[in-house]
């Protein structure tokens, strides 16, 4: 809200900026989170399920000095993972002037290779360079993915090393 309302003060051009803000209790796996106008986060589970985090998408920063975004909560299982990307993913475009869109992105997070958040990171990547080669991009192209492992020696722990083992 503090951030909001710098931004919108004195924003006689109404400039901008989308986010989306998260707290991650690594205790208990709870996320606390609110969306303020960013594309949609999605949960990728220990074995590539892939599934939008719920969240009203609200006003990007800067518009409006009162709004106030809505924070949502979600247990984190072991294993799962949020991916966050830029609209630069999504709005990559080919030659032919298509979009790589949200159903390519999802297509790629469900393909089972491997489990980590590098592979991941590096799956949607080359999935987008190779749709859009030779095309310069207009915007950013930027992931990023958190994954909750749960507490060693706890029930349930993920170990990442052996999830990738097993699904090279």
């Amino acid at each position: 809200t503090e951030a909001n309302r710098a931004l919108a003060a004195d924003n006689e051009s109404m400039m901008f900026m989308t986010a989306f803000y998260a707290v991650l209790d690594l205790r208990t796996g709870e996320l606390a989170y609110a969306n303020a106008g960013h594309t949609e986060v999605y949960l990728v589970g220990p074995e590539r399920e892939a599934e939008v985090l719920t969240a009203e998408p609200g006003l990007p920063l800067g518009i409006d000095e009162d709004f106030s975004g809505t924070e949502h909560h979600r247990r984190l299982a072991p294993g799962e993972a949020i991916v966050l990307y830029t609209d630069g993913v999504t709005e990559a475009t080919a030659a032919d002037g298509s979009l790589f869109g949200q159903q390519r992105l999802a297509e790629v997070l469900v393909e089972p290779k491997a489990a980590g958040c590098d592979a991941i990171v590096g799956e949607v990547f080359d999935a987008v360079t190779a749709f859009s080669t030779g095309v310069a991009q207009a915007d950013d192209i930027a992931i990023l993915v958190v994954r909750y492992n749960g507490l060693p020696g706890e029930p349930g722990h993920f170990d990442s090393r052996k999830s990738a083992a097993r699904a090279a």
